[in-house]
């Protein structure tokens, strides 16, 4: 298997660019495991070695290249996925938001993802890829807040007839 610091395409992040995809990721149990909360108040970006991947293509290879250990990640486009599992395939996956009102980006959880089975077809893969960078991670948000039992409609104050 190729390291993923090898594969073409994919660059590793600097400590100041990851620090709020690193913030978000420390609000998810699995994900936090293993960090000592003394070293969580230190630098907690060193837990995380994120990349960039400058392509759907890299992506592929990044995801076809595992197994990745626990916290292990990559940003394509508006969408990070994060390892939750050591050496598993359990990719916490979430979206780049911009707050125009405070300036700030925030990284928002909606998906927890699979891809073994999906990098057999690059076809498979790249649609997989495409529907989230289409899902809305409020929407998704709010359909398992509720246990999925409201349409969007009715989620939006509308009645259904």
């Amino acid at each position: 298997m190729e390291r993923a610091a090898d594969i073409a395409g994919l660059r590793a992040l600097g400590e100041e660019e990851k620090l709020p995809l690193v913030l978000s990721c420390l609000k998810n149990q699995w994900l936090v495991r293993g960090i000592s909360p003394d070293r969580r108040n230190a630098t907690p970006t060193k837990d995380f070695p994120f990349y960039n991947s400058d392509s759907l293509d890299a992506l592929f290879e990044y995801f076809r290249s595992g197994p990745h250990a626990i916290r292990e990640g990559v940003i394509f486009e508006r969408l990070a996925f994060v390892q939750q599992v050591d050496m598993g395939d359990e990719w916490l996956v979430l979206k780049r938001e911009f707050d125009e009102g405070s300036g700030e980006t925030l990284w928002i959880p909606f998906e927890s993802y699979s891809f073994e089975s999906i990098v057999k077809s690059k076809a498979r893969f790249e649609c997989a890829v495409s529907a989230l960078l289409d899902a809305d991670p409020y929407d998704i948000a709010a359909i398992f807040a509720d246990g999925g039992n409201a349409s969007r409609r009715q989620r939006q104050g509308r009645t259904t007839s």
